[in-house]
């Protein structure tokens, strides 16, 4: 026996062979096969082959490490030092990483931010005297709350200024109270809003009476850069002085951001 020889190296039986040669040609040749594939016997249940070096057919039987079962639904294969299970999370949790974890993940409850507010609200501190047919910005020198300085009761306390980092869409409501009127004028009493000294809103009570005090509120939203002011600004053609009330309830300028 001669080559040719297999891709294993296995003397093969040529055409050319005896037929009296044929029987020792195959035991060599098989015992050739039976040498190669010895690796693949023995193991046990749940092992697998293994390559033990580059060699052609070197195998070993070995035990799997980084095979972990999941047990249940919604269970995960993740990673510690070697493969492992986490568990399916509680009813409504979310996955999220997190470095103390020797997995770097956990399940955990959804958080819940309460969102910060963001403004302020000034009033009147006592009472203000309006001229007739005379638009007057009012001027408010006492504070319920101001989160970020957008207003000061004493240097420009009619203006509620936008703060750096905090430019976008606002909220405005201003309260207005103006008291009865002694003498016998009828006429109108309005209130407008202002942005850097241009209307941008306004709310009016026409032919009021003298005997009446009125109230009404201006609701409006703007979007604001920062630096812009914003002012409210008063008005009445009732012949005699009118007077707004002092008062957080009568009187009051409200700022809310409402976000970018």
């Amino acid at each position: 026996m001669a080559n040719p020889t297999s891709s294993f190296g296995w003397q093969m039986p040529t055409n050319t062979d005896l037929v009296k040669d044929l029987p020792s040609d195959f035991e060599v040749f098989g015992q050739a096969v039976d040498d190669s594939f010895a690796d693949l016997k023995g193991g046990t249940t749940g092992q697998v082959l293994s390559k033990t070096s580059g060699t052609d057919l070197d195998f070993t039987w070995v035990t799997p490490t980084d095979q972990i079962p999941l047990t249940t639904k919604g269970d995960l294969l993740t990673y510690d030092t070697g493969d492992v299970r986490l568990a399916v999370g509680t009813d409504g949790y979310v996955l999220t990483a997190d470095s103390a974890e020797s997995k770097g993940i956990k399940w955990a409850a959804i958080p819940v931010s309460a969102p910060t507010f963001v403004g302020c609200k000034a009033y009147l501190s006592g009472n203000k005297t309006i001229a007739t047919a005379t638009s007057t910005a009012l001027d408010y020198e006492a504070e319920s709350f101001d989160t970020d300085s957008f207003h000061d009761n004493s240097t420009n306390p009619s203006r509620f200024t936008i703060p750096s980092g905090k430019g976008g869409k606002y909220r405005i409501d201003a309260q207005v109270w103006f008291n009865q009127v002694a003498g016998s004028e009828v006429g109108l009493r309005s209130a407008a809003l202002f942005k850097n000294g241009t209307q941008i809103s306004t709310g009016f009570l026409g032919n009021t009476a003298t005997d009446e005090s009125t109230a009404f509120t201006i609701s409006h939203v703007e979007d604001c850069a920062v630096s812009d002011y914003l002012q409210l600004f008063v008005y009445h053609t009732q012949g005699s002085n009118v007077v707004c009330s002092a008062g957080v309830i009568s009187n009051s300028f409200t700022l809310t951001y409402l976000g970018a």
